[in-house]
């Protein structure tokens, strides 16, 4: 009898420690438990080097945050999926993070209004999408969808912006290069109201298809036609550098007129003598000293949608933190604090609203941006 006692307390004492030890295991586990957030991004493919930036923008974004203790006591994990920098790549890549990854938060798609397949998966969903590099006015034409957001820069700005760069030098015929491409396609049509506001004329448009290489009949063309500008943008480098070249050898007397994609040319010594004398519009510099974190981090100043993507991560936070259960609500009813344009809300059709300027005007001269 007494050894079944005996055998019996040690039973109900091992079953105590298995259960203490399984409630004390179980507590680190729920501390360690992540917040997934979804990023669908062009990593490879036409779009790539927007997409390597905007993911080296949110992953110093969520360094930061997780280095304070995460959202709510929670760290962060980033579930990263490849666009292809297509359209059905696009789809792919969102489908996947909503219904395998079960996020209910996705940065990206990179260039969504150039590759608009994800947008299908949005609708009737109760995920929010941010994408930081493509125009909300392109993503939402037509019927707007509510939960698909933009905090990329605002192409009505851009586009007035250099329609009045080029009334300031004193421009008021002007030709139109660009690359046929949905974004570009947007821009021209912002470009062209606002140069019939300002008295500027377009005397000519071309919408050039990728993998041109020769753009003789072009400036053969706006050379008897008497402009006295061309405004142009090209993401593929190649029919940039025909571009170039031929403005050169047949127009050099006309003024050249670009956006951001200057930028990234003059890195290229073999640009800069082409460029000279161009006037050139980009998005506004982000913060001093989210440009100097982010140079540390990767070794080289943000470009493109760096500072975007990095907004749109801490957005997302901001709204995970807040508990909301109307995510959608809560962004348009918010305002937020960002590198790229200060304070900013959302308007109507999720896109950027603020007071603040969203670009600024360089000219090439004597070999620098100025």
């Amino acid at each position: 009898m007494k050894n079944k006692l005996i055998v019996i307390f040690a039973v109900i004492v091992v079953t105590f420690g298995i259960v203490f030890l399984v409630r004390h295991q179980a507590a680190p586990s729920s501390n360690r438990a992540t917040i997934k957030i979804g990023a669908a991004l062009a990593l490879t493919g036409n779009a790539s080097s927007w997409g390597e930036v905007e993911q080296n923008g949110i992953k110093l974004a969520v360094s930061e945050l997780n280095a304070k203790g995460g959202i709510n006591g929670k760290k962060i994990e980033i579930v990263t999926e490849d666009t292809l920098s297509t359209s059905d790549g696009g789809l792919s890549a969102v489908q996947k993070l909503l219904s395998i990854d079960g996020v209910k938060y996705i940065i990206g798609p990179t260039w969504l209004d150039s590759y608009p397949g994800a947008q299908g998966a949005m609708k009737g969903s109760n995920a929010v999408m941010i994408t930081p590099s493509a125009s909300i006015t392109a993503v939402q034409q037509g019927t707007p969808i509510p939960n698909v957001f933009s905090t990329w820069y605002r192409t009505d700005a851009i586009a007035a912006g250099l329609v009045q760069s080029i009334k300031d030098r004193g421009g008021t015929r002007v030709a139109m290069v660009f690359q046929n491409d949905a974004f570009y396609q947007e821009f021209i049509s912002f470009f062209k109201a606002d140069a019939a506001k300002q008295g500027i004329t377009i005397v000519s448009e071309d919408l050039i298809n990728p993998g041109q290489s020769d753009f003789k009949t072009v400036f053969s063309k706006i050379n008897s036609e008497h402009v006295d500008g061309v405004a142009f943008a090209m993401y593929d480098e190649a029919m940039t550098d025909s571009f170039l070249r031929n403005h050169e050898q047949i127009a050099s007397s006309t003024k050249l007129y670009s956006v951001d994609v200057v930028r990234g040319l003059f890195a290229n010594d073999q640009y800069k003598k082409l460029l000279e004398g161009t006037t050139f519009v980009e998005n506004a510099a982000p913060a001093s000293d989210f440009a100097a974190d982010y140079a540390k981090a990767y070794g080289t100043g943000p470009t493109l949608s760096a500072s975007t993507a990095y907004d749109a991560l801490n957005i997302v936070a901001q709204t995970i933190e807040s508990e909301t259960q109307d995510p959608v609500a809560y962004l348009k009813s918010t305002t937020f604090h960002t590198v790229s344009f200060g304070k900013v809300s959302f308007d109507s059709i999720g896109g950027i609203a603020t007071q603040n300027k969203q670009y600024q005007v360089h000219t090439v001269s004597n070999g620098e941006i100025k």
